[in-house]
């Protein structure tokens, strides 16, 4: 197994164009792939959904080779790539699973679990008297201790809008269809992180479920604090060009 000095010097090479070890860098970094892609898959429901999960490792690939080819040493340290890499990876992996028409009936599956992990906690309610515990959901449902808490995070998280920075009156600053219009517009001129994380955050994707800062956080491997402060920072950019667009 390659280490990471071995993986420094071999990134290098390969940026320099050297080619022929491109092969061994992209399989150096399958493990990087394949954890970016239990991010939107996990592991245990990777068997059942085999053709999205090839579907998203086929993007990591691809994202990966992209992110290689599009490397420039004069901007970037390559010392630090690997979170560069990271970012680009499930960039595209994101992109993939929200274009995929297998995605739908991942989705649809995800909509079942959260619906029968209702129907238990109700029984439960019922039968003790109480709240029940996560071991007790667990053994009721048959799942780990751990699906059951990201389950009940994801029943209790309330998702937030785009509220008060692009909240227009209609009838002061045009209809309906220009302000769509209009947001449509000022998302495409955003940068690809900033349109991620509004969609990350806000929902904006094939799924519609909003993630909460600690979510996007973790799928895009940065701080809360940097996915707060970039959507504020998109919200306002866009705000700006929207009542451009509308005088």
């Amino acid at each position: 197994m390659m280490n990471t000095q071995e993986q420094i010097l071999l990134f290098h090479q390969v940026v320099s164009g050297d080619d022929s070890k491109l092969e061994r860098l992209m399989n150096s970094y399958q493990g990087l792939i394949v954890s970016c892609v239990h991010k939107y898959i996990p592991e245990h429901a990777s068997s059942r959904n085999a053709d999205l999960y090839q579907e998203l490792l086929s993007a990591g690939q691809f994202g990966l080779l992209k992110a290689i080819r599009d490397f420039n040493p004069e901007k970037s340290n390559s010392d630090s790539h690997t979170h560069y890499l990271y970012i680009r990876i499930n960039q595209e992996i994101y992109m993939a699973f929200n274009n995929s028409k297998h995605a739908l009936s991942y989705s649809g599956y995800q909509l079942r679990a959260k619906h029968q992990l209702k129907k238990e906690i109700s029984l439960l309610q019922n039968d003790l008297n109480r709240e029940p515990s996560i071991d007790e959901l667990a053994n009721k449902l048959g799942w780990s201790p751990q699906r059951v808490k990201n389950g009940l995070q994801e029943l209790t998280y309330k998702p937030t809008i785009l509220d008060d920075d692009l909240t227009t009156d209609p009838d002061s600053n045009g209809n309906e269809q220009d302000i769509h219009d209009s947001i449509h517009s000022a998302m495409n001129k955003l940068n690809a992180k900033e349109r991620m994380v509004l969609f990350l955050v806000y929902g904006f994707d094939k799924t519609g479920r909003a993630r909460s800062t600690q979510e996007a956080s973790k799928l895009l491997n940065v701080s809360q604090q940097h996915i707060s402060k970039v959507s504020q920072d998109a919200r306002q950019k866009m705000a700006s060009m929207i009542q451009d667009n509308l005088k």
